[in-house]
């Protein structure tokens, strides 16, 4: 992230250890830093958290988990979502793409509509 100050300078905010991005501000250019960081109790402003791996999504009341194929089994490299959040899908739907280590595209589709 970049920083924008009043004089017109800006300042790259870096990481501060390896890892995965697990959680981030809702944050958006141009919104004044007071919307993200509540000081009342701490002069620290979190911008975002790093953590080892992605936390598991919680499923909601009466939602489905769409899983990934073999989980455990194979080696899937993330390629892409092919629906958005919120977007009405149907019964078989390709919900994301993966790729295993031989190149082939691995499908996880919604279990209903």
């Amino acid at each position: 992230a970049v920083m924008s100050w009043k004089d017109g300078t800006t300042e790259a905010v870096t990481a501060t250890r390896n890892g995965v991005v697990t959680q981030m501000s809702g944050i958006k250019p141009g919104d004044k830093m007071k919307k993200a960081c509540n000081t009342e109790y701490t002069d620290t402003c979190i911008l975002a958290t790093i953590g080892e791996s992605v936390a598991p999504l919680p499923v909601r009341y009466s939602g489905s988990a769409v899983t990934v194929p073999n989980w455990g089994k194979s080696n899937l490299r993330f390629v892409e979502y092919t629906v958005e959040q919120n977007q009405h899908v149907q019964d078989g739907e390709t919900i994301a793409v993966m790729e295993d280590s031989d190149g082939n595209n691995v499908t996880a589709d919604a279990p209903h509509a």
